[in-house]
């Protein structure tokens, strides 16, 4: 038995496939869904999104703010934005790290936008260097 999993952002070609697990970064942590999961809606945070598609071969995505809906083996992933694998060196995405959080240490402490804003960077950026790790396969997502 298989997932049916759809991700969609607006502007963006929406990705459809079957997978045999997905990992959602929610705004309470990371929610793992199976085959015959119980019906639900949660929250999807800035964070990485992992959909196992054979045994042991993951397919990592960058995921922004959304919902997600799971329902009879269907996982619907409504986001503001997404991000497909990134095809960048390991290098890159770990200088990207270092200046969103060299960002954010000098982000003015009384400009609470600002530092969202550079918090959420860093979410993003964390999230492309460990993606990029699972798909270099210097880093397994679970074992």
């Amino acid at each position: 038995m298989a997932l049916n999993v759809t991700v969609s952002a607006p502007d963006q070609e929406s990705w459809t496939g079957q997978a045999e697990k997905v990992v959602i970064t929610s705004t309470t942590g990371q929610v793992g869904i199976l085959p015959g999961h119980a019906a639900m809606v949660t929250t999807v945070d800035i964070g990485m999104l992992l959909i196992e598609i054979n045994e042991n071969e993951w397919m990592p995505m960058i995921s922004f703010s959304g919902i997600a809906v799971v329902n009879n083996d269907y996982v619907q992933i409504l986001l503001s934005a997404y991000e497909s694998a990134p095809k960048m060196s390991e290098e890159l995405a770990d200088e990207q790290l270092r200046e969103a959080l060299n960002n954010l240490s000098k982000a003015n402490e009384d400009d609470t936008m600002n530092k969202v804003l550079m918090s959420q960077k860093v979410k993003a950026a964390s999230s492309r260097l460990i993606a990029t790790q699972i798909v270099n396969k210097k880093r397994v997502p679970f074992s």
